[in-house]
């Protein structure tokens, strides 16, 4: 009975169908897309070595949250807390592709420590001269694009110089930039303003040659 009706109802079978098809889909969409955000937050905390992110409580993603820079200092004063390191996570045109992530950091900030540079040298706090302002890039953004250090960089319309490759191993980061804090914020168009302070609440480990600048 049931499959003689479903047979002789065929167009409302096909639109049952097809409506758990789609609704299938979109569980198994919203699972792959939950793993890529734990995946970027695993990332931009346990990998940067932070205790705490400080982001804006009423924001979406970490991407949409502002948190003003004077906030930084006072973070920094409260009680327990060894260091403060501001960072931007932002998209930007390359010539390659329409949305390329970009992350914005203080080459002084402990956060920056877990880029490991296998190519080249740490992110500099200012311009090289010759090829635009000073870029990381991660090491499958390297491969994928045909980039190595020294070359040309373009976000948007703005020209960077590759002066390190760094890989974390995490995707997320491994396929993006780093680029100075004040840059991304140029690159977002909001200056002073940041995504998340991280807190290191222990004292902070030995610098290396990573993605500091000396």
């Amino acid at each position: 009975m049931i499959l003689k009706n479903l047979l002789g109802r065929k167009a409302r079978t096909l639109l049952t169908v097809f409506g758990i098809a789609v609704g299938v889909a979109a569980v198994i969409a919203q699972g792959a897309m939950a793993d890529g955000f734990i995946q970027g937050y695993s990332a931009i905390s346990g990998g940067s070595g932070a205790d705490i992110l400080v982001v804006q409580d009423d924001a979406l993603d970490i991407m949409f949250s502002t948190v003003d820079q004077d906030t930084a200092p006072i973070l920094a004063g409260m009680p327990g807390v060894t260091e403060v390191s501001e960072m931007v996570y932002t998209f930007a045109a390359t010539d390659a592709a329409p949305h390329f992530i970009v992350y914005g950091y203080d080459p002084g900030g402990f956060a920056i420590q877990h880029f490991e540079i296998v190519d080249g040298k740490p992110l500099l706090t200012k311009a090289t001269g010759k090829g635009g302002k000073p870029l990381l890039l991660g090491r499958a953004a390297a491969d994928d694009q045909g980039k190595r250090v020294g070359d040309t960089f373009r976000l948007y319309e703005s020209s960077y110089r590759i002066v390190g490759i760094f890989e974390t191993g995490e995707p997320f980061e491994d396929g993006a930039a780093v680029v100075l804090l004040e840059d991304a914020q140029h690159i977002d168009g909001k200056p002073r303003q940041t995504n998340r302070p991280a807190i290191s609440t222990r004292r902070a480990w030995p610098r290396r040659a990573t993605g500091i600048a000396r």
